[in-house]
This record gives C-alpha cells, structure tokens and sequence, in this order.
C-alpha cells in the first residue's frame, strides 16, 4: 500500500513533469534553444515516469507505452547516426574505388541515413502521443493526433528535400559535375523547416496543458492534495 505522502509525492512529480513538457515543446522548434527543449522533455519524461504510480492502471500504461516508444526512438535516432558516420569513414577509408561506386556507396549510406532518421522521429512522436493519453479526454487525443499529423506531413516534406537536394549532387557530381548549390539551398530550407515545426510542438503543447488542467485544475496546489482523487477511475 502506498502511502499518502508518497502519493502526494508522485502527483507533484506528475504536475512537474506535465510542466516541464509543455515548456520543453514551446522551446524545441526554437533554432539553438531547441536543445534546451530537449533537455526539459527529457525531464517531463522522467517526472511522469515517477509520478505514473499516483493514477489509475490505464494511465500508468500509457506512460509506460510512451515512455518505451521515446527509448526506442532515442536509441534509433542515436544508432542510426552512429552508423551513417562509420560507414562514412569507412568509405573515406578505402583506397582504389572508382569515383561511380565510392558515390553510388555515398548514395546507398544517404539512403540509409534519411530513411532510418525518418522513421525513427515518427516513433518518437508516437511516443509523445501516448504519454498522457490515459488521462486524456476525447479533445485533448484530437489534438495529440493532429500534433503528430502535423509532425508526419513536416517530417516526409523535411526528409524529402534533404534527400532530393543531395542525391542531386551526387547526380551531378557522377556526371563529372561539381554542383554545390542544392547544399547551399537547403541551409534556408532547414531553417524555414524549424519555423514551420512550431505548428506539432505547439499542439503538443496544448494537448499536454490541457491534460495537466484536466488533472490539477487548482494548479501545483492540487498536486500536493486530493490525492486519492483519481485512484481507481480510468
């Protein structure tokens, strides 16, 4: 049985952490402040980790839920891009290829990188859908799924033009071309790709703020009282 102090605890540690991943959203699209944002959503995370045990079953399983999806998404991301540089120094490291298949290796690794990379963000959105999705209701779900909605579409028009604009130099540069335009022009479309991800974190904020409203509509004090409030409802 846990106590009541320890529940008080945990509801505090919840609130936090609901706290933490609404301000981790608004600052993550944020050129250069973003990594801040992440460091905060990294936090929100394990708050609501610590704090699942204060509700019911059905929200310490979406917790859990979205807390494995986020790891395996982190873990991907991180392995991917592990991968892509080894692979990529083992391709600088090879003596006697001709320029055709040293690109055509170059080619194959860009499409392992954008496709992992890819794939991988989409599982880490599903993990933001699905931490607070227990105590969610009908609205604040409508918007977690237009948030990730709107992080697939960003995401397949991102990694789409990265991969378009450097296969065309690698395109050209088989042709005997040296072509660093596409290069060039993908610094300001990487740039405009970061404006516009503020519409998903932004839902993702909202959805998260309403959540924490649902639970704690008096605020941090309510964190700290009514404790057997949500024990045993769904």
């Amino acid at each position: 049985m846990v106590s009541s102090q320890s529940l008080a605890r945990m509801r505090n540690h919840t609130w936090t952490g609901l706290r933490l991943m609404v301000i981790g959203f608004l600052l993550f699209w944020v050129p250069y402040i973003s990594y801040v944002g992440a460091l905060l959503l990294l936090g929100g995370v394990m708050f609501l980790w610590f704090g699942r045990r204060a509700f019911a079953e059905s929200h310490r399983r979406w917790v859990a839920r979205g807390t494995v999806l986020l790891l395996l998404g982190l873990i991907g991301l991180l392995t991917v891009e592990v991968l892509f540089d080894l692979r990529l120094s083992s391709l600088t490291a090879q003596s006697g290829l001709s320029a055709s298949t040293a690109l055509a290796i170059l080619q194959q690794d860009l499409d392992f990188f954008v496709l992992g990379t890819f794939a991988f963000t989409v599982v880490c959105a599903l993990g933001f859908v699905a931490l607070p999705y227990g105590r969610a209701d009908g609205l604040s779900r409508g918007i977690l799924w237009a948030a990730f909605g709107a992080s697939f579409v960003l995401s397949v028009v991102e990694f789409s033009t990265i991969w378009s604009e450097f296969t065309a130099v690698i395109t050209d540069a088989q042709m005997g071309v040296v072509n660093t335009t596409p290069l060039t022009d993908i610094q300001g479309q990487l740039l405009w790709f970061s404006i516009f991800s503020v519409v998903p974190y932004a839902l993702f904020a909202w959805g998260y703020l309403r959540v924490r409203s649902r639970l704690f509509p008096g605020g941090k004090k309510a964190a700290r009282t009514s404790i057997y409030r949500d024990l045993g409802t769904g």
